[in-house]
């Protein structure tokens, strides 16, 4: 069954989703929050019924298909299409986890707050030392001891564990900073400009730590179906509707929608063929402790 799990350290969430267990897991620093999410019993009936919702409200056209390893597809689409250190994430042991917590934005006594991909592996109750290979991606603030300053990051690991519990990892992470002096950072293509002049620069982000919250899934034994029979679904989606609905936040919609009276959660990866779009990258931190609200979304832009 999937997962949903909560990890916090110094700020607790609370649950969004159904009924939690908190869970403290030995040999762990992190406490958990865990609770199961709804599988649809009928995964063609699930994805025609995507297919037919996000048509009709988002987007001119929409297709979805459904992969499976047998196939020989989607080491094709992660390693070439989307650039990633792994061949598959159908595997098994699914989990999407929920870091850390707006709480921890606000107030500056948590904004050097990090957690180790290794722990957060031990603490959602994978074995590190059966586990064959572990992919981890997500999105998250990134690491701000490590940068120096407050940034977005696109987490991205493989990681195989030995016996020992020990992880042999390919980092394919990158982060996002704005540099507010509005000095070229860098060169080449990687460098972009906001309304305001302030650059941005995309890097690689070489280290296996992320910041103050995210949001990840998680599943081991990439390219191993053995005890998973779920398969992968390819959407492709153009021109939408609605501009001020963003192609996640559309597929969210539907699945509320969809499954109303249901904690229902989706993992995947996505990418642009073409088109322009905008990104938001955080600023650096405010030295004062912010009352979400008005004020966190003036910060924001």
């Amino acid at each position: 069954t999937i997962k949903g799990v909560f990890v916090y350290r110094e700020v607790r969430l609370k649950s969004m989703v159904g009924k939690s267990e908190v869970v403290k897991i030995h040999g762990s620093c992190l406490y958990t929050e865990r609770c199961g999410l709804y599988e649809p019993d009928d995964i063609l009936e699930f994805y025609q019924n995507l297919e037919s919702t996000l048509q009709e409200k988002y987007f001119d056209s929409v297709s979805i298909t459904l992969l499976n390893e047998s196939q020989n597809v989607s080491s094709t689409l992660l390693e070439t299409d989307f650039q990633l250190p792994f061949k598959s994430f159908i595997g098994r042991n699914h989990k999407i986890v929920d870091i850390g917590g707006v709480p921890n934005l606000l107030n500056p006594e948590f904004h050097n707050i990090s957690y180790s991909i290794d722990d957060i592996v031990q603490s959602i109750e994978i074995d590190r030392k059966s586990a064959t290979n572990v992919a981890i991606f997500g999105a998250s603030a990134a690491d701000a001891v490590f940068l120096q300053t407050n940034g977005e990051l696109m987490p991205v690991e493989s990681v195989i564990y030995g016996s020992d519990g020990c992880g042999d990892r390919t980092i394919g992470s990158f982060s996002a900073i704005i540099d507010q002096s509005r000095e070229s950072v860098g060169g080449g293509n990687e460098n972009l400009r906001n309304e305001n002049g302030c650059c941005c620069k995309l890097q690689r982000y070489n280290h296996s730590r992320i910041g103050f919250l995210g949001n990840l899934f998680v599943c081991e034994g990439q390219g191993d179906t053995a005890g998973s029979n779920r398969p992968l679904l390819k959407i492709v989606a153009s021109k939408r509707k609605d501009k001020s609905i963003n192609f996640v936040s559309a597929i969210r919609n539907c699945l509320k929608e969809l499954y109303p009276e249901e904690g229902i959660g989706l993992g995947g990866i996505f990418t642009m063929k073409a088109g322009r779009f905008k990104a938001h990258v955080m600023p650096d931190f405010k030295d004062s402790v912010m009352e979400d609200g008005p004020e966190v979304n003036e910060w924001l832009e």
